[in-house]
């Protein structure tokens, strides 16, 4: 889902709970960071918590793409739900991103800073395709469009999960979502 420069100061004062990664970008480094940090204050106020926040970079990912899915169903220890502030970010970021969808436990939001993201960057393009609710329902989040073969692939994907996140099963239900979606 993409939040537009209009939407963007409503959707900052109450971001929907059920998103779990945001990709905030643009030509402004300031507006960005400024807007990351309101939407991880969202989550906790103390963005300096050992506990609650995690601050990793973008090269970070790129060496452990891994981590991210990893920090992400981590649990903190004193209670809440975590951040994970990923700053700054690129292409570099987009591997770490992809293994969320396999990722079937976690709480956190996750809040990358892409800073300026042209159209055919590959962190701007899964951010604005890929719905933004990771867990077990996580690729369905806020599309409110109602169809009937993308509710067959919803159901397909969450049966998909209930056998077992098999490889397999998980490409053939990312193309049927891909196709329902490119019909929408």
């Amino acid at each position: 889902m993409k939040i537009e420069a209009r939407q963007a100061e409503a959707f900052l004062k109450k971001p929907d709970p059920r998103i779990r990664g945001i990709v905030v970008y643009g030509n402004d480094d300031g507006l960005i960071a400024e807007r990351a940090a309101q939407l991880a204050k969202s989550v906790c106020e103390d963005l300096k918590d050992p506990f609650r926040v995690v601050d990793i970079s973008g090269d970070v990912l790129k060496n452990d793409p891994a981590r991210l899915a990893d920090e992400f169903g981590a649990m903190s220890l004193m209670g809440g739900r975590r951040v994970i502030r990923v700053r700054p970010a690129g292409e570099e970021s987009v591997t770490a991103l992809e293994n969320l969808v396999a990722a079937t436990a976690g709480d956190a939001l996750i809040v990358v800073e892409g800073g300026n993201l042209t159209p055919r960057s590959g962190l701007r393009t899964l951010a604005e395709t890929v719905p933004e609710d990771f867990r077990a329902e996580r690729l369905l989040g806020l599309i409110h469009k109602d169809h009937e073969q993308f509710e067959d692939a919803v159901q397909h994907y969450r049966e998909s999960l209930r056998r077992g996140p098999h490889q397999a099963d998980r490409d053939q239900v990312q193309y049927e979502l891909a196709e329902a979606l490119v019909k929408l």
